[in-house]
């Protein structure tokens, strides 16, 4: 890797980030102008000032300087995002599997309770023939 391709991952790094000159300065603790040189300058590049940089922009030393993440960083990286992938994924397992719980004791209730309504309602209508053969019987009774 050359000091101009470094440089130039530097500049092309501050813009993914859209920071100016001044603000990444700052937070790296330096002038403008001492960035500046860094960017494009005669100042060379590969000094602490790249490290800052690296911590500033998020990016890897690595990333920063060569312009790609190299494949063992990538990898780490995956089996990261896939820890964290398997973390949410059984977390939202347990969530489904805690509703379904709920849903199943919830339709069980309700199936008690359709039970419930079917036998009374067929103790309501056993009433109602045991009312209609009353009234039957009132009905035909001799007159007196």
């Amino acid at each position: 890797m050359d000091e101009k391709t470094a440089k130039q991952n530097l500049l092309r790094t501050r813009n993914e980030i859209r920071m100016s000159q001044q603000q990444i300065a700052d937070l790296m603790g330096i002038s403008r102008n001492a960035y500046r040189s860094l960017e494009s300058g005669p100042t060379r590049i590969f000094n602490n000032n790249v490290e800052k940089m690296a911590e500033v922009s998020g990016k890897s030393l690595e990333e920063l300087v060569l312009g790609y993440q190299p494949v063992e960083d990538l990898e780490r990286e995956v089996g990261r995002v896939r820890e964290r992938y398997a973390r949410q994924a059984e977390a939202e397992r347990s969530q489904h599997e805690a509703r379904v719980a709920d849903l199943e004791k919830e339709i069980a209730f309700q199936q008690e309770h359709i039970q419930s309504l079917k036998n009374h309602i067929n103790t309501l209508e056993a009433y109602i023939r045991s009312l209609e053969r009353e009234l039957g019987r009132k009905d035909v009774a001799p007159e007196g």
